[in-house]
């Protein structure tokens, strides 16, 4: 049985605890809590606006559940402008999710007539302070280095708390500026009721994103800071027309949507931005490479919960890609915990991310292009071994050699079509270039 209506209800606050509400086919409770006992510094609990704005970005891991016909918005009123951003977000950034799970690309988004509760712009003052949200990965761990050279005040957001995340807070030498924010979702359903329930990619960064508003909220920080790349705002493959990518939420149009957002249903001063996004996936290795601070203790395997690598997924090949023009070989199998170019099984997924197979890896890993320098990269330094991967490109892709001159300019590319505030990009620029 599929579920007919998923509607979201109500939300409330009680003491450090946040519950957000929705009904399942008008009869069934499911309640995303929000515990925010480990924000540290509350400066401001009456963020009403904020809360609703979350239950809408959490709302796709309840449609990604039961795939129900119809959504409906009952907790408050929205405008014909902000149901147009949320269906264009939940369409996209669920567009994987429909293509594996072989369902029309489509959502019923309606407003119930009787919410007429408006949740209006607060434009209270902002301190000057940001959030830089932490996934316990190479990315993240830049942006901190980068940050630290700017004037901007900034404390850390864990998104949960995983291993690595706590790591990287540790040996980045601001571990004090840590907030934590931990969420669960309880389902209220009979045992003798089953719905088909489904499994897929979620719009992650949007359920993020609204996450870290709230806390800027509460804290009155100014900015909301995250770490993604240039990378992200290529699809992996067109069906009928329709783009589908796996990081649709971290592209570029997906964060100036989120910023007009906010800026004009929370707070007109907000500046949400991606600190990274001027350079790809491979500058940012490059750059990581010289930290090696983080080294022993980033993450970036999604399978393992990013609490170890699993050695064998494209997330896992990928690093190991990226990094190897830039690491030493036995240094970079000691992170990794396995010499991933000598594993013939790697060789498919290699394959993908090179784009001698059709469809890129649903994951969040470098465009084509740059694989195949990070691979030209990889086959042309010098070593005693070169391992079965590199061996069958040197011997199979001739056409990797033609990334030679390509990779002579690739690291100085700064993309200028960025959200980055016009009062920080200089700085930012140079901070790049010079960690670079």
């Amino acid at each position: 049985m599929r579920a007919n209506i998923v509607s979201y209800e109500s939300f409330n606050m009680k003491d450090d605890k946040i519950f957000i509400n929705y009904l399942l086919d008008d009869k069934y409770k499911i309640r995303h809590t929000l515990d925010i006992s480990n924000i540290n510094n509350i400066k401001n609990r009456n963020i009403d606006s904020y809360i609703f704005f979350c239950g809408l970005g959490i709302f796709p891991y309840i449609f990604s559940k039961f795939s129900p016909h119809k959504i409906i918005i009952r907790a408050g009123y929205l405008s014909e402008i902000q149901l147009s951003y949320l269906k264009k977000w939940y369409l996209k950034g669920l567009g994987e999710f429909f293509y594996k799970n072989n369902l029309p690309h489509k959502i019923n988004l309606v407003l119930d007539k009787q919410a007429k509760k408006k949740y209006i712009n607060s434009n209270i003052s902002l301190e000057n302070s940001a959030l830089l949200l932490n996934g316990g990965g190479k990315d993240s761990s830049v942006s901190c280095e980068i940050l630290k050279k700017t004037n901007i005040n900034f404390e850390w957001l864990l998104i949960g708390n995983s291993i690595s995340q706590i790591n990287v807070c540790k040996v980045s030498n601001i571990k004090k500026k840590v907030n934590i924010l931990n969420s669960y979702q309880n389902y209220f359903l009979p045992e003798n009721i089953k719905y088909d329930t489904f499994n897929g990619h979620k719009p992650f960064t949007l359920y993020t994103s609204s996450l870290a508003c709230l806390v800027g909220g509460l804290k009155n920080f100014k900015y909301i800071i995250y770490s993604n790349e240039k990378s992200s705002n290529y699809g992996n493959l067109t069906i009928n027309n329709i783009s589908i990518n796996h990081q649709y939420t971290k592209s570029l149009e997906f964060e100036k949507d989120f910023s007009r957002y906010v800026i004009n249903n929370l707070n007109v001063n907000i500046k949400y931005f991606s600190l990274l996004k001027p350079i790809y996936e491979l500058q940012i290795a490059k750059i990581f490479s010289k930290l090696p601070q983080y080294h022993r203790v980033f993450v970036s395997c999604n399978r393992k919960g990013t609490s170890k690598w699993c050695q064998k997924c494209s997330k896992c090949a990928f690093i190991y890609l990226a990094l190897y023009p830039f690491l030493d070989r036995s240094y970079l199998n000691k992170i990794i915990g396995k010499d991933l170019f000598d594993d013939v099984n790697m060789l498919p997924i290699y394959e993908e991310l090179t784009g001698i197979r059709k469809v890129k890896p649903f994951e969040c890993v470098g465009t084509i292009k740059e694989n195949l320098i990070a691979m030209y990269l990889s086959c042309k330094k010098s070593e005693k071994s070169k391992g079965i991967i590199l061996n069958h490109f040197i011997k199979n892709v001739p056409q990797i050699f033609k990334y030679k001159k390509e990779s002579n300019n690739f690291f100085k590319e700064y993309d200028e079509r960025n959200n980055i505030p016009s009062e920080i990009e200089n700085k930012i620029r140079k901070n790049i270039s010079n960690l670079i």
